[in-house]
């Protein structure tokens, strides 16, 4: 089988489409996303074709966006997570024992996602959304996630520190600093 038409690079050029949508779901038309992807125009359109037949991808004059049946899996993963289930006991309870909101976070390269939102009572609330893909650089959860591990702190720090607000630590040395505390 030719190379360009392996199941494997299908996949991940479909991957590499959907992963258009990233943060936000803003519609986006075809020629978006073939700038994106660097794709030829053919191979956008046709792969796009393809996410719309199956119900991914929903196409509203002429512009293009993820459809609900992605929640659909997204639903199967949190149910089907051992560690959602075995987590969100605890959660509640620290949820319950200080009435804010409590996230579980995991790690995909150099970001985590929230796989779980348990909302607290105060008034003023932390609202992440379940799926949102956050920034190892940023959060107190991720703070937690690089203060035990010094090696993912250093690529964190090598792939660069962007400043999200005026209180972002860009400086390796202040970063590393926060980290030891």
């Amino acid at each position: 089988m030719p190379e360009s038409s392996s199941p494997t690079l299908v996949l991940h050029k479909a991957m590499d489409v959907m992963n258009c949508f990233l943060p936000d779901n803003a519609p986006l038309a075809l020629t978006e996303i073939q700038r994106a992807t660097g794709f030829p125009m053919s191979t956008a359109k046709r792969i796009l074709e393809s996410l719309v037949a199956e119900g991914l991808v929903i196409r509203r004059e002429q512009r293009y966006f993820l459809g609900p049946y992605v929640m659909v899996w997204a639903d199967a993963v949190r149910r089907g997570s051992d560690v959602v289930r075995l987590s969100e006991p605890l959660l509640e309870t620290l949820r319950d024992a200080c009435g804010e909101t409590v996230t579980l976070n995991v790690r995909h390269g150099l970001n985590r996602v929230c796989i779980l939102r348990l909302r607290g009572t105060s008034r003023i609330n932390y609202d992440p959304v379940v799926g949102e893909v956050i920034p190892l650089q940023t959060g107190s959860s991720s703070k937690v996630m690089l203060a035990f591990d010094d090696a993912l702190a250093e690529q964190v720090i090598a792939h660069g520190l962007t400043a999200f607000t005026e209180k972002t630590i860009v400086d390796p040395d202040a970063f590393r600093a926060d980290l030891a505390i």
